[in-house]
């Protein structure tokens, strides 16, 4: 009853705030702040329950989907891109947004190398975007048709879909897809060598300020003329590319090092936060009881296996980085190389100039192999710390498992409620009996919570101290009285409701089960 007063009450005031937080995203995105994007976009989400509108819903699923995908995070991507589909498909009439979500998840899906289930969704996306007539969307589909081909190395159908795309673009002067069309064109004839073909295409992909894909554009020639026999144009173009590619490391370096920055000043404050909490919690263990404070030993060693995971996965994507480098300046030696080979014809300066960039590549894998090496011993001492952390966690598990094994046999012999609950669930008249040998039993939980959030309403209450003895989704379905899917849908909105009213307290990556069970 007052989760429905208050949908009815509120709606234009939370619609209002979840706009704002849609629009303030798209801000952080345009700034490359991906997590506070996707901050935005899951509180966001955590109120497109109260208030009916399918396409705005719609829109922020698939924003959380390009965003996971933008992180590699796939399985999350793909979660989001399907809600986002089944929220576009209640619109009426089924708008463009049904043909973007389609799109977006056969991407995902081609990223993934999955080209069966990228084909289906790009099919019906395609599918959507002819009844609506949608020319940009139109060009689109058949573009992403020909990747998809060119994936399963099928060149004849991929040039097929690709000029039907280039047409179409063509067609309504859509001046940013045609360039990149020419490029894709390129791509595939430049596969199938065709050379000449090829070098058509990627001369016309050229006219565009897209740098990465004039840059591509260059890199292509360079090989084609390499092949070709065309030594003189081969350097020129490989020098333009070369020059273009070093432009797009420093944008990508300056965004990189703003990102660390920021995240380096977040994970500081967090730390001081955290700090100053631990010296809290320390004074309290001393009054609390043994379960209580194996609960809290186990709570830091969390933190600590957590802390050693993210500096694992840091040292693991520099050595990944490092070893792409090796691999980007073994291609490039290998092409100098070559070169040299080739070029008597060359200049004795051109031939010294590629000498010595030879020379600084090798010294420069010599470096980053040294750093791999200093990496792979760090992750291995990790590594090491990590499973003897583990292993303390295992032996404290156990035995607080058996404490709480005795205490549940003490409370079914003085309590049978919570015996006949678990055997015979039924609803409860008396919630405050529940309360009570809450209360009694995890160290005043009921009072606690209530005090920490005391918006949250009486049935999340309910759900959260069932979840606490233990009780399964269907066992808490059958006591409050409603579904069990529906259920699940409820422990994710109340997870983010005490994530985000409460984020001192509650840590977000965790389940609805996981965040009660150290609280």
């Amino acid at each position: 009853m007052v989760s429905c007063h208050r949908h009815y009450q509120y709606p234009p005031v939370l619609q209002e705030e979840a706009h704002a937080l849609y629009e303030q995203s798209k801000e952080y995105e345009a700034n490359h702040d991906i997590e506070k994007q996707i901050d935005c976009l899951i509180k966001a989400y955590g109120l497109l329950p109260q208030f009916n509108d399918p396409a705005f819903a719609s829109k922020v699923c698939q924003a959380l989907g390009s965003a996971y995908m933008f992180r590699d995070l796939y399985e999350q991507s793909i979660t989001f891109l399907r809600e986002g589909i089944e929220y576009a498909l209640l619109e009426k009439p089924q708008g463009i947004q049904l043909s973007q979500a389609y799109s977006k998840l056969g991407r995902t899906y081609a990223t993934v190398n999955n080209p069966d289930s990228a084909e289906h969704y790009f099919q019906l996306s395609l599918q959507q975007a002819k009844a609506l007539e949608d020319s940009t969307e139109i060009g689109v589909g058949f573009s992403q048709l020909g990747a998809i081909y060119e994936m399963r190395k099928d060149f004849e159908k991929s040039i097929e879909y690709e000029k039907q795309g280039l047409e179409i673009y063509i067609q309504h002067g859509d001046s940013d897809y045609i360039p990149q069309s020419y490029y894709g064109i390129g791509s595939t004839y430049y596969y199938m060598n065709e050379l000449d073909s090829a070098r058509s295409y990627f001369e016309k992909a050229l006219h565009t300020d897209n740098i990465y894909t004039v840059q591509g554009a260059y890199q292509a020639l360079y090989h084609i003329h390499r092949k070709q026999g065309n030594l003189a144009e081969a350097i020129e173009y490989n020098q333009i590319s070369n020059h273009l590619k070093d432009s797009i490391a420093s944008i990508a370096r300056d965004d990189m090092l703003a990102e660390m920055q920021m995240k380096y000043d977040n994970e500081k404050l967090v730390s001081e936060q955290r700090q100053q909490k631990l010296h809290i919690a320390y004074l309290i263990i001393a009054l609390v009881l043994v379960g209580g404070a194996s609960l809290a030993i186990i709570s830091f060693n969390q933190y600590r296996l957590k802390r050693n995971e993210r500096k694992l996965q840091k040292a693991f994507l520099e050595l990944q980085e490092n070893e792409q480098s090796i691999r980007q300046n073994r291609i490039y030696i290998e092409s100098i190389t070559q070169e040299l080979e080739n070029t008597e014809q060359l200049a004795a300066n051109q031939i010294k100039e590629l000498t010595e960039q030879l020379t600084n590549l090798e010294q420069d894998n010599e470096r980053l192999q040294t750093n791999n090496k200093k990496l792979e011993d760090i992750i291995s001492q990790t590594e090491k710390h990590a499973d003897q952390t583990i292993n303390r966690m295992i032996s404290q598990n156990k035995l607080l498992h058996k404490q709480n094994d005795s205490l549940h046999q003490f409370f079914e012999q003085h309590y049978p409620l919570l015996k006949e609950l678990h055997e015979h669930p039924h609803p409860v008249k008396n919630w405050q009996d529940i309360y009570t040998i809450t209360d009694i039993f995890f160290d005043n939980f009921h009072s606690r919570l209530k005090q920490d959030l005391p918006e949250m309403p009486e049935y999340s209450l309910q759900v959260c101290c069932l979840v606490k003895h233990g009780f399964t989704t269907p066992q808490i379905a059958s006591i409050v009285g409603i579904a069990s899917n529906s259920l699940s849908k409820q422990k994710g909105r109340i997870r983010n409701m005490m994530v985000e009213r409460r984020p001192d307290i509650f840590k977000g990556k965790m389940t609805l089960d996981e965040l009660l069970s150290t609280y």
